[in-house]
């Protein structure tokens, strides 16, 4: 009987030792989980507050002021993440989390974000609109760079308008397209350089609607594509 009873109080002893263990080893568990999850919550707010810190600097210096800074490719963890902006935040998401803060300006946009401390991005005021964009081109024509604007009708015509590269990356050769006339070959961009492109045209009287599309075959892989698409309103007498 005392035999039998102390191999009862020994496997109590053993599982009771083990329970402690296992709410030991499940409490140490849960603590090293928040604290993964404190230092990539610190990591994204350090993230999202340098882009927020370059969109207000560059947002209170003015119309063509730029800056170039670079942000990490993971946050803690090897965890991948986003970062937008939308009325006056900057907001950052990963996995299921997400954080945001407050920065002077509604009027700001993250075009598109590259990672890894070897790259750089850019903040640019333009016009008091804030562009937040990437390690890539970006082709577009000079605003008001299209001449002439008027003409004489049927006559053939020497147009010319600059497209630039407005950003801090050279591009490759693209095509730009004069709707309705044809392509034109444009040479590789220097990082900020412009080249005038050159056509010729014959137009009827009237009022006409010149439309120019930069890189129309999409060559050119660009941090704004949406600014590819020009108008010039000719009158032909």
């Amino acid at each position: 009987m005392k035999k039998g009873q102390a191999t009862i109080e020994l496997i109590a002893t053993i599982g009771l030792v083990m329970l402690i263990f296992i709410v030991v080893a499940v409490s140490a568990l849960q603590k090293n989980m928040e604290s993964e999850y404190i230092k990539m919550f610190l990591d994204a707010q350090r993230i999202a507050g340098s882009v927020a810190d370059n969109i207000n600097a560059i947002s209170e210096q003015g119309p063509g002021y730029y800056r170039y800074f670079s942000v990490p490719a993971w946050i803690y963890g090897d965890v991948g993440y986003n970062v937008t902006c939308y009325n006056n935040f900057v907001e950052i998401s990963w996995g299921n989390y997400t954080w945001s803060t407050q920065i002077v300006t509604s009027n700001a946009r993250v075009y598109c974000l590259d990672r890894g401390l070897n790259v750089s991005n850019r903040v640019f005021n333009r016009n008091n609109s804030i562009e937040v964009t990437c390690h890539r081109p970006n082709l577009r024509v000079v605003d008001g760079s299209f001449k002439p604007v008027s003409v004489e009708g049927g006559e053939n015509t020497t147009f010319s308008f600059d497209v630039e590269d407005d950003s801090h990356v050279a591009s490759g050769v693209f095509i730009a397209e004069v709707v309705g006339v044809g392509n034109i070959s444009v040479g590789g961009l220097a990082a900020g350089e412009e080249k005038e492109v050159v056509f010729t045209a014959a137009l009827s009287s009237g009022t006409h609607l010149i439309r120019i599309i930069i890189d129309s075959g999409n060559i050119i892989n660009e941090s704004i594509e949406s600014d590819n698409y020009y108008n010039a309103t000719v009158v032909a007498n």
